[in-house]
């Protein structure tokens, strides 16, 4: 299998809980919420989701070229805005804890720190934001996309989740 082709297997039916999955409409340019606007089969809602610009090709789905919905927001944090929620974990891998970093790769996800705090300054609630430190942007280097990174990254960083987590909660 190749390109998102390999994240369609992954997925069969839409989960009960209300699950929103997020890409963008190449056509418009706008960001389109699979599971709230439109549903289409969980597979192909996915793998648009995953078809990042420049590694995977467009995902068709009624006609319609989706994108990853990272184009418009890589966490969507905003869509939660007129939810009355609790608590909100946002999972933000690209973005960082640290503003300024000697370790490759901090400066380029410093806009996404910032893109990440406008977005929750819209959230009413608690927000509890995981993302990587220092010693995690190690483990992960400077290409989200390593295919060789990927079970390390996966060890690591449910190691960190779970410190932020007995931290923060």
């Amino acid at each position: 299998m190749e390109g998102v082709d390999r994240f369609r297997v992954l997925f069969d039916k839409w989960p009960v809980q209300d699950t929103w999955i997020i890409a963008v409409d190449l056509t418009t340019g706008q960001r389109v919420v699979f599971g709230r606007d439109l549903r289409p089969s969980m597979a192909d809602a996915v793998a648009a989701s995953c078809a990042v610009p420049g590694y995977y090709a467009p995902v068709t789905i009624d006609g319609r070229a989706y994108v990853d919905g990272g184009a418009w927001s890589m966490v969507s944090l905003d869509l939660l805005a007129d939810c009355d929620l609790d608590l909100v974990i946002v999972s933000a891998p690209l973005s960082t804890t640290d503003w300024v970093a000697r370790d490759p790769g901090n400066a380029a996800r410093v806009p996404l720190r910032l893109q990440l705090q406008r977005e929750r300054r819209k959230i009413p609630g608690r927000v509890l934001v995981v993302a990587p430190d220092a010693r995690m942007r190690a483990v992960m280097g400077t290409n989200s996309m390593s295919a060789a990174r990927r079970a390390p990254v996966a060890v690591a960083a449910q190691e960190y989740a779970a410190s932020v987590f007995a931290r923060e909660l």
